[in-house]
């Protein structure tokens, strides 16, 4: 595995911390968390041996890396942090100006305050376009970052394979967090090129924004109206649903059919962490027993990649 110790591998996705969220009128999060839930959250995945937590700005309006950082509280050296900021946007119209040097500056001592912290392990940039021009961007910012220690690493989280593709070819950055699962496994074709140029691969949504599971096996999944799902068009969900359930032969499996797809992309070759959301103690410890339970038999493994060829038709 690329990660190279399957300990290390698993990390805590902390979007479901950010709690209720809204951007521009539409959900932009899992809906309420309790405090007590979610500080219990982080503290039972230390106590799991999970190391690595991936949050963002956005997530929350910041809530997500106050509590992230609370959470830690004196253990925060004994862990990765990696978090993201977004784009500037324009008072006036919400469009957005871009990674500007001087937002990146302000959004960089944003996160460090609201994590409690001196520095931050990882920075991604949350979302630009999937045909940025990398070979434009300017990076003095985020290097002299770096020079004065306030982040370690630097890299993108993306839209879409994609803007994780332009990234990868551009060289851009050391990590990039992109969608990894069952269903989406396109990633993969990146690792040759990514470890020749030193580029660590984050995986994220490992079970489909929590479709991979066998409640989808036999209800058509709903959402309240402050979750993100329910955002999702109709025709994707259906797909999503019938994708699923053509995976129903992992539900025979130990711990089911969501323990089986994380346990698929924690030991997948191209992989160096994955970060599935978290937002109670008992999650935490079902993400674990995949870590425990160890790679899927190679037979199942060509199961899933053969048992839906193609992605939806709208992600490609």
């Amino acid at each position: 595995m690329s990660a190279k110790n399957p300990e290390q591998v698993l990390g805590m996705g902390c979007w479901q911390l950010g709690g209720i969220s809204f951007l521009n009128g539409r959900a932009n999060g899992y809906g309420a968390l309790d405090e007590e839930v979610a500080l219990a959250t982080v503290q039972t995945a230390l106590e799991g041996g999970i190391r690595f937590f991936d949050t963002a700005a956005g997530y929350g309006d910041g809530r997500s890396e106050e509590l992230l950082g609370k959470g830690l509280g004196a253990r925060r050296s004994e862990v990765v942090i990696c978090t993201k900021f977004a784009a500037e946007q324009n008072d006036e119209d919400g469009s957005s100006l871009g990674f500007l040097p001087t937002h990146t500056d302000r959004a960089i001592d944003a996160s460090l305050e609201r994590l409690g912290t001196d520095h931050i392990d990882i920075l991604l940039l949350h979302g630009p376009p999937d045909d940025m021009n990398w070979d434009m961007f300017d990076t003095s910012t985020l290097e002299q970052a770096q020079a004065d220690g306030r982040i370690g690493a630097y890299g993108v989280s993306v839209r879409s394979f994609k803007g994780a593709r332009n990234a990868v070819e551009a060289g851009f950055g050391s990590h990039i967090e992109v969608v990894m699962n069952a269903l989406d496994r396109r990633a993969g074709e990146l690792q040759a090129r990514m470890d020749a140029q030193g580029q660590q691969l984050i995986a994220r949504v490992p079970l489909a924004s929590g479709l991979l599971t066998d409640r989808t096996l036999v209800d058509i999944p709903t959402f309240p109206p402050d979750d993100i799902r329910s955002t999702f068009p109709p025709e994707q969900m259906d797909w999503m649903v019938g994708a699923v359930r053509a995976l129903d032969f992992l539900s025979a499996e130990p711990g089911g059919l969501a323990t089986s797809a994380l346990r698929y992309i924690l030991f997948h070759p191209a992989v160096d962490r994955v970060i599935p959301g978290m937002r109670s103690p008992d999650q935490v410890h079902r993400n674990l027993r995949a870590l425990d339970l160890g790679p899927l038999a190679a037979d199942l493994v060509e199961r899933i990649e053969t048992a839906n060829p193609e992605v939806f038709y709208r992600w490609r």
